[in-house]
């Protein structure tokens, strides 16, 4: 048994294929709004997700409400594109692009085994910058809820990875649990492994993709595939 008994465990692109939801997602949004007006799906869909990637880094810093976040992502997007959309049709179609990222949840390949695999021999706990009703229902859809032991979503606790407050939110939840016991495990650098370092604790960095690390945060542990993971817990 490893001497970690805590497992921290980020959400998208770490278990659950947030690339694969939202493209097929805004493939629906797309049908559903702008199929006739004309426009490259492929073109805005670059337009989307740049400004999701915006959007999101100005969350973490705490530069942006998550309300904001679920609207200018859009507003943004149609700049790009020379459009200009009132205010309540973005409010409309955020809406619909969240519901249909729900219903298009997908999980990591090897995530689902290796989280059944866990459940009984460790304390499993979700950590995640996301939306709260968003990520309660995708890991609904996914019946995943009944291994997590704790879900700590940016939204609710108020505060976001990597901000110390986000991580001395999840410590005092997490009674009697040492730092040298808890091992935080996600795919982004300066969320999840920056803040698990800047709290004392262990990270292992998810990079499937094999990216070079040119940053300064150094990772206790690295894993390109679930299947990898096993060994890190020996």
């Amino acid at each position: 048994m490893s001497a970690f008994r805590y497992l921290l465990f980020d959400l998208d692109e770490t278990l659950l294929n947030f690339g694969e939801a939202s493209r097929n997602a805004f493939q629906l949004f797309f049908e559903q709004y702008l199929s006739h007006q004309g426009l490259n799906p492929q073109t805005l869909y670059a337009h989307y997700h740049d400004a999701n990637m915006m959007v999101w880094e100005m969350f973490e810093q705490g530069q942006m409400s998550i309300d904001e976040l679920k609207v200018k992502r859009f507003e943004w997007m149609y700049l790009h594109a020379g459009l200009s959309i009132p205010y309540d049709q973005l409010d409309e179609q955020s809406h619909y692009y969240l519901d249909a990222l729900i219903q298009s949840s997908q999980m990591i390949r090897g995530a689902k085994e290796i989280i059944e695999s866990l459940a009984a021999d460790y304390h499993l706990n979700v950590i995640t910058n996301g939306i709260y009703f968003v990520q309660h229902a995708r890991l609904d859809k996914l019946k995943l809820k009944p291994y997590f032991q704790n879900l700590f979503i940016s939204e609710e606790i108020g505060h976001s990875k990597p901000s110390p407050q986000f991580f001395d939110h999840v410590l005092k939840t997490l009674v009697g649990a040492q730092t040298n016991e808890i091992l935080v495990i996600g795919d982004s650098l300066k969320a999840d492994i920056k803040g698990a370092l800047q709290s004392g604790l262990k990270a292992c960095w998810f990079n499937p993709g094999g990216i070079t690390n040119e940053t300064d945060i150094t990772p206790h542990f690295e894993i390109k595939t679930w299947e990898e993971f096993h060994k890190i817990l020996q």
